[in-house]
């Protein structure tokens, strides 16, 4: 499967993913040890698939390929990076959009979850 590396904003190949979450569904329970995880948004604006990446990462300890398919933006790039997504499904003809989207912010004024910075209540 074709997807955009978030990190390196250049196009690679990934395995399908093994197991497909929405964002309107609820994480499971019990993932069999999954290889790569696709998390499916049905609009650019619901923000729960954001959610269940950062869980996944957090929560559940998941180190492999999580991927953003469905309707997700370039401008959602950074943020996409910053929850746990490695990579999302895109059309080939938006890659040069999602280029200049990596390349557009450089800096944060924002602490990440997982910072010694981060207040931790």
């Amino acid at each position: 499967m074709a997807v955009l590396d978030l990190w390196t904003g250049q196009m690679c190949e990934l395995p399908e993913a093994d197991t497909h979450i929405e964002t309107s569904a609820a994480l499971p329970a019990d993932l069999q040890a999954p290889q790569v995880i696709a998390i499916q948004f049905g609009v650019f604006s619901d923000g729960r698939g954001f959610t269940h990446a950062r869980r996944l990462r957090m929560d559940y300890h998941f180190s492999g390929p999580i991927i953003a398919t469905g309707h997700v933006i370039a401008d959602q790039i950074d943020y996409l990076r910053r929850c746990g997504f490695t990579h999302a499904a895109i059309k080939p003809a938006d890659h040069p959009h999602w280029q200049q989207a990596h390349q557009a912010i450089r800096h944060h004024f924002q602490h990440m979850p997982d910072s010694p910075r981060s207040r931790r209540d």
